[in-house]
């Protein structure tokens, strides 16, 4: 199932738009990253919504990744 982060502060990697407040992960993948609002509309119904309360995430940061696929493999 994926997840999706909201309320975070991300760090994106990307020079164009380094910070977001909301990303989508499919396993390992990265499926969308935006603001909590949009991503939300757009897949608040299929994935699991886990709110960040302003923490930080590093997106760049594999360990990152790692934990967004454990999390979209539980069931719950």
């Amino acid at each position: 199932m994926p997840v999706l982060i909201v309320n975070a502060r991300i760090a994106t990697g990307d020079p164009g738009r380094p910070w977001a407040d909301a990303v989508v992960c499919d396993g390992p993948t990265v499926v969308a990253i935006g603001s909590s609002a949009e991503l939300r509309k757009r897949f608040g119904a299929q994935a699991r919504v886990v709110d960040a309360k302003g923490a930080v995430i590093d997106m760049t940061a594999p360990s990152v990744l790692r934990l967004l696929a454990e999390l979209s493999k539980a069931d719950d």
